[in-house]
C-alpha cells in the first residue's frame, strides 16, 4: 500500500482547522415554535422514530456534522443526512411517517371499537369469554380482524377475569 504524506497532511491540517471532508452541509434553521414541537417530540415516549428523528435534528441545529450526530443517537449518518433533509425542505411535518402503499382501510373505527367493547364489557351468551371466530361472527369480521384488534389494544381475553 503506498502512503502518501502529502494527503494525510492535508487531511491533518484540515482536521486542524475545523473544516471536514465531504461536501458542506446546507444549514438548517427552525422558528421558536418549531424548536419547541422538536424538544417535546425528543421527549416523547409515545413514538420512538419521531423522538429520535427530533434529537437528530435538534443536534444538526447545533451545529453537529452528520457524523457526530450519528455517533451520539447511534445511527448512521446516512440516516442523519436523510432526517436533516427532510427537515430543511418540509419543516416539522417531515419527520413525521409517510403515507404506506397498501389498500385502504376495510374496517372503520366504530367496528373496532364495536370488539373492543364486547371483549371487555359483554361475555358471549353461551361460554366463559370471546374466542376470536366467536366474537368475528357477532361483529361481521373475520377472526384475523378480531385477532389484529386485540394485539392492537394488547387484549387477551384468556388473562380477563370474568365475573
Amino acid at each position: 500500500m503506498v502512503h502518501c504524506s502529502a494527503f494525510s497532511d492535508l487531511l491533518e491540517s484540515m482536521a486542524r482547522s475545523g473544516r471536514s471532508r465531504g461536501r458542506p452541509l446546507a444549514p438548517i434553521s427552525a422558528t421558536p415554535e418549531q424548536l419547541t414541537d422538536l424538544q417535546a417530540w425528543a421527549r416523547s415516549a409515545v413514538d420512538p422514530s419521531l423522538a429520535l428523528r427530533a434529537r437528530i435534528v435538534l443536534r444538526c441545529l447545533e451545529g453537529l456534522t452528520n457524523l457526530e450526530v450519528a455517533n451520539k443517537e447511534g445511527v448512521t449518518s446516512v440516516t442523519v443526512g436523510k432526517w436533516r433533509r427532510r427537515f430543511r425542505t418540509l419543516g416539522p411535518c417531515g419527520l413525521r411517517d409517510a403515507p404506506r402503499s397498501g389498500g385502504p382501510r376495510i374496517i372503520d373505527d366504530e367496528r373496532v371499537a364495536e370488539v373492543v367493547r364486547l371483549t371487555l364489557e359483554v361475555p358471549p351468551p353461551d361460554a366463559n369469554r370471546w374466542t376470536t371466530r366467536s366474537l368475528g361472527q357477532r361483529v361481521g369480521v373475520s377472526h384475523a380482524t378480531v385477532g389484529r384488534i386485540w394485539r392492537e389494544h394488547q387484549l387477551k381475553p384468556e388473562h380477563m377475569p370474568r365475573d
